[in-house]
């Protein structure tokens, strides 16, 4: 499934592939969509889970890796825009991850409004940008593609996380 594109995905061949009930299906996700946002937000925990302390180029790293060890997937995935699409997923996910970086290491309760700025400008040139990256079969590099982006981030996330982290999985 992995190797078909997403608009030719259909509920019925994740259902056929996975054994799962169609009442099941629904009663966990509300479309095909949900279900590669859901598989994304697990595989992001997974790799997260035993990582205490570790810094942005280190966490942008290890995405882009496995972006790339699931390039066709995720070259379909990008492909896709609108209501509960990846990209807007993938934009949310890193709003989080930066907003909740910003409040937990910055000792502070609610972003100011220059932070929620930066974070959601941050994140709309970040997932334009690895659209871009897998569109072109991922010709940059995947050290140099880390280096630009992290070397792009906002100063005043930068100032708030001190570049050391700790990732906390979305949901146990």
């Amino acid at each position: 499934m992995q190797n078909k594109p997403i608009n030719d995905l259909t509920v019925d061949d994740i259902l056929n592939a996975s054994g799962v009930s169609r009442g099941s299906f629904y009663k966990y996700f509300t479309d095909k969509y949900d279900v590669i946002n859901s598989y994304f937000a697990d595989t992001m925990n997974r790799m997260f889970l035993n990582c205490r302390l570790s810094n942005w180029h280190g966490i942008m790293r290890k995405q882009f890796e496995f972006l790339a060890d699931n390039a066709s997937f995720f070259k379909s995935a990008f492909k896709t825009t609108g209501q509960n699409s990846f990209c807007t997923y993938f934009n949310c996910h890193l709003v989080r991850q930066f907003s909740e970086a910003i409040i937990k290491y910055g000792h502070q309760t609610e972003l100011s409004a220059v932070e929620k700025h930066a974070v959601q400008f941050y994140a709309d040139g970040v997932v334009a940008y690895t659209r871009r990256w897998l569109s072109s079969d991922m010709s940059t590099p995947i050290d140099e593609v880390v280096h630009e982006l992290t070397s792009l981030i906002p100063q005043v996330i930068l100032d708030a996380t001190c570049d050391e982290i700790t990732i906390e999985p979305e949901y146990a």
